[in-house]
């Protein structure tokens, strides 16, 4: 007979077929929140022939939403069952998903004895490294082909995502590579891992890895060195663990009629939420500039005035954690162009660009102009400021108020929302008073909101233009992995895009 196990977890949903207890199909699929639409479709390709089902997973209970006499099995018991399966006798099971982990202990005689789940953060979870990934502008199929793992990476904090982009951008300024600092985030990792998890006790017995992670061999392998010992794991098979359980619990006979959609499901009452979006109190700025451009290498130009009324000209660069900026403007600071290109992890680079957008603007204007100073800013304002010589290196904090202060005089306040931190700076009698920095948390920072606009299928230039006026739903202000769970179960409960 064979036997089917789904399991849908928050980014990934998982299908396994067995027979005689052998895996005839296997595959993993992004669903993105659609978890009902990618459900169906995996459903339909099915053969019905002789089969039973069990389902399983963190959003599982979704579905009983749409289909009537749904059995949705445990996922802990499921992740046992299928770990006993491939590995018997085992003692610790950690489990590291894409929004939690877990340490699962077994007895000798495989009895469940405790269950210790991750912390109310990112830490020690997939989405943590999935983020840094995305930060340091890597994919999974560079990372796989690094087989040499570095013995004594640089450390990069492994709590926070603001404290590892700061730790990262620190890490280049100081020479790093890609991958010796993505080594460094995955040995971090599996320190908080197996401190979050085991409390300070020694790892003890077998030990397998479940989860995506198994595919990761620099976590692999820096949780070995952990725990002491010989981690057990299949990049394959690990992944699957939960869903060959479901496969092997499942009792319910396979039949496409039992997911036969209910009609349509009553709505969900909507809870209290936030006050909509309305833009009463501020006035707008207009960006309108007299030309925009797009440079070969993706750097965004935007002509302010003329630039043939120019004869010489002073360059301001702010080389940011998510985006770095040039300025072109003259004795009266006057700007007559401005130039913005993605950092993606390499200000040298970034830096190189704007130069090469600067340098191919002109030359189109055939004009010849005589830089008489450059300065840098932000926080990769040290090496690239090194690197071309620049006259002076200012603070951003400096910075921001200065050139605040050159645009609107009588200005009082400057909140800064940048990529991977948040600034509020007081001015008083021309200087700066008083100033704070976010600290702890991603939250309130632009990365964030550009991570979740992507996963969400909108582009962070124009979203503002679909939300003015909507009413938001209550949720986590927090972390942002709570956030990217609310974010699921909204859209579950209801809520648009």
């Amino acid at each position: 007979m064979k036997k089917i196990g789904i399991d849908i977890g928050s980014q990934t949903l998982k299908v396994v077929s067995l027979k005689n207890g052998d895996i005839l199909y296997k595959n993993i699929i992004l669903h993105k929140g659609e978890i009902l639409q990618i459900f169906m479709e995996v459903i339909s390709s099915l053969s019905e022939n002789g089969s039973s089902i069990g389902i399983t997973g963190e959003h599982a209970n979704f579905l009983n939403v749409h289909f009537q006499n749904l059995s949705v099995i445990d996922s802990v018991k499921c992740l046992i069952r299928g770990v006993l399966k491939f590995h018997p006798e085992v003692n610790n099971i950690i489990e590291i998903g894409a929004g939690s982990s877990k340490l699962i202990e077994l007895g000798n005689n495989e009895e469940f004895m405790n269950l210790t789940t991750n912390s109310l953060c990112a830490a020690g979870t997939g989405s943590f490294l999935d983020q840094q990934k995305d930060r340091l502008n890597l994919d999974y199929e560079e990372i796989e082909k690094w087989k040499d793992i570095p013995n004594s990476p640089p450390t990069i904090a492994s709590r926070c995502t603001v404290f590892a982009k700061t730790d990262l951008i620190n890490r280049q300024q100081e020479g790093y590579s890609k991958m010796e600092m993505w080594a460094g985030l995955c040995k971090g990792m599996s320190t908080s891992v197996i401190q979050t998890l085991f409390k300070g006790k020694p790892v003890e017995g077998k030990t397998v890895l479940s989860g995506g992670v198994a595919r990761n061999l620099f976590l692999v392998e820096y949780l070995k060195k952990r725990t002491g010992q010989n981690l057990l794991f299949d990049s394959e098979i690990s992944p699957l663990f939960q869903a060959i359980g479901a496969a092997i619990e499942g009792r319910v006979p396979f039949s496409k009629k039992l997911f036969s959609l209910k009609k349509k499901p009553k709505k969900m009452e909507k809870k209290k939420g936030n006050a909509p979006l309305l833009l009463q109190k501020s006035a707008y700025p207009d960006f309108k500039v007299r030309k925009e451009l797009i440079h070969n290498n993706r750097t965004e130009i935007r002509i302010h005035e003329p630039l043939k009324r120019m004869k010489s000209s002073y360059i301001g660069i702010d080389i940011g954690s998510t985006s770095t900026k040039a300025v072109l403007m003259d004795e009266e600071a006057t700007i007559f162009a401005d130039f913005y290109c993605m950092t993606e992890g390499d200000p040298i680079e970034a830096t190189k660009k704007l130069f090469d957008a600067i340098t191919g603007t002109l030359k189109k204007e055939n004009i010849s102009l005589q830089i008489k100073g450059v300065g840098t800013t932000g926080s990769g304002r040290k090496l690239v400021g090194n690197f071309i010589g620049a006259d002076v290196i200012i603070n951003e904090i400096t910075a921001h108020a200065k050139g605040a202060l050159q645009t609107s005089p009588d200005i009082e306040v400057i909140f800064e929302i940048g990529g991977q931190d948040s600034k509020y700076i007081r001015i008083k009698d021309g200087s700066v008073y008083d100033c704070n920095m976010n600290y702890v948390c991603a939250a309130g920072t632009g990365s964030f909101l550009e991570e979740q606009s992507k996963k969400l299928g909108y582009d962070i230039k124009v979203v503002s233009d679909f939300i003015m006026g909507i009413t938001p739903p209550v949720s986590q202000e927090r972390c942002t992995v709570f956030m990217e769970q609310d974010i699921d179960k909204l859209l579950k409960e209801g809520y648009t895009k």
